[in-house]
């Protein structure tokens, strides 16, 4: 029943977060207690993202360096456009 679903070890892993509002920002915490990298993009940057040992990075770089990215953004004109992925999955 639970073959193909095995997990893996968040620790150590890199996670791109798109978004760092109330969302954005309690998973950054809850991805830094499990030991994880965390990477961010957002036009209104959260100092408290660096303070939690957190970085922002461009898009290209998150999407680059990410074992996991979650997407915590309004649905906006720029956020629909497919491009803003731009065919990377």
């Amino acid at each position: 029943m639970l073959d193909g679903l095995l997990g893996f070890d968040l620790h150590k892993h890199t996670i791109g977060i798109i978004g760092t509002g109330q969302i954005g920002m309690t998973l950054a915490g809850i991805m830094r207690g499990f030991g994880c990298h965390v990477l961010a993009c957002d036009p209104s940057p959260d100092p408290a993202l660096e303070r939690l040992g957190g970085a922002y990075v461009d898009m290209d770089e998150l999407f680059s360096r990410s074992d996991i990215v979650s997407l915590h953004c309004p649905l906006t004109p720029h956020t629909r456009n497919p491009q803003l992925f731009r065919g990377k999955r």
